[in-house]
């Protein structure tokens, strides 16, 4: 069942304390792997900084008001953009975060439908993410919303900022 007082909308630096309150919560509840290395100082530059490297929308609980926080926030969805040469603007969704709480609410979906009219109004090509194989309902979700995957001949590389430095 849909929560009625949820609103979804960009984030704001102002909203950087309670992203920071979900992103705490969520590494608390995710598995041992799961470390977060991004301060709230980092957040606050490298997501609304004069040069922005990621963007957020948030959802908020209008009906749980704060006097000193405003509305609560209970989820969150990071994108970024990358440009293909053969295709053009790709929305890259980075992570999307609901407190437990409020899961199964259709908060996720909100989310979800907010980021695809962003796809539709600023003309990208196509929403991009990956998901680990061992989350089965999150690709069986991936697959009824009529995603694909897109090529299973490619291998994901990273190459941490140690390694660089270790480099010649």
């Amino acid at each position: 069942m849909a929560h009625p007082n949820i609103i979804v909308r960009p984030a704001t630096e102002e909203d950087c304390p309670q992203i920071w309150r979900l992103l705490k919560e969520q590494e608390e509840n995710g598995p041992e792997s799961s470390r977060l290395f991004l301060s709230l100082e980092k957040l606050k530059k490298d997501g609304f900084g004069t040069k922005r490297f990621f963007y957020i929308l948030v959802a908020e609980d209008s009906s749980s008001q704060d006097s000193e926080k405003g509305s609560a926030l209970v989820g969150y969805l990071f994108y970024n953009t990358i440009f293909c040469t053969w295709s053009g603007k790709i929305l890259l969704l980075k992570d999307l975060y609901v407190n437990p709480a409020f899961r199964m609410k259709g908060i996720a979906k909100k989310l979800w439908n907010f980021i695809c009219k962003v796809v539709l109004e600023e003309n990208f090509v196509k929403i991009q993410w990956t998901i680990g194989k061992d989350k089965k309902d999150l690709l069986q979700l991936s697959v009824d919303s009529g995603a694909v995957v897109e090529d299973e001949s490619y291998c994901i590389f990273r190459l941490p900022k140690s390694s660089i430095l270790k480099m010649e």
